[in-house]
């Protein structure tokens, strides 16, 4: 049963972490231990790392947080996939290598984007969390948006993501039912 208090705190826990995915990509712009656009704070490294946390543990405030972290990584990087030229600071830093080629930037944020989103929709759980997730997705969605120059293309990557992590998620549901799933 739903409390109050559980509402509050979970809700609080999503929001949080919302915010941390929407800001996580950009954090490498004050650190000076990685670059802007590294690999590791522009893609899915870091949110397969708390899905795979939130998975296997039972902890509500911890899935919920993991909900809107991955949920904020993909508003934000479905911006990050629009913008003005693909160079410079606009293409994804490898350490060592430097920065990858137009081509495989545009393909790491795009698989990112889908990761992010399914990862997002196999921890939710029940039809609360499922409209947290599209009433906080559309607010963030239209937050970052304030501040961008486009909106049609972040829009389309975000349904298109959607799309394909809805499939995925039937998929594997129908998979596990009839004894398919690996």
């Amino acid at each position: 049963m739903l409390t109050v208090r559980t509402f509050i705190v979970g809700s609080i826990a999503f929001i949080v972490g919302l915010y941390a995915g929407d800001w996580l990509p950009d954090v490498d712009q004050d650190l000076s231990i990685v670059t802007h656009r590294s690999v590791f704070t522009h893609g899915l490294i870091i949110p397969l790392v708390l899905f795979g946390l939130a998975s296997s543990a039972r902890a509500l405030l911890l899935r919920l947080f993991v909900i809107g972290f991955c949920l904020g990584a993909a508003v934000h990087l479905s911006y990050d996939l629009f913008p003005r030229a693909w160079q410079g600071f606009a293409l994804i830093h490898l350490p060592v290598f430097g920065w990858t080629f137009p081509a495989i930037s545009w393909v790491w944020i795009a698989v990112s984007i889908v990761s992010c989103v399914y990862f997002t929709m196999r921890l939710v759980s029940g039809l609360f969390q499922g409209i947290a997730v599209l009433v906080g997705g559309v607010a963030m969605f239209s937050y970052t948006g304030l501040n961008e120059a486009t909106l049609a293309g972040p829009a389309a990557s975000l349904a298109v993501a959607t799309i394909i992590g809805l499939a995925v998620v039937m998929w594997r549901s129908t998979a596990a039912s009839d004894g398919s799933a690996l």
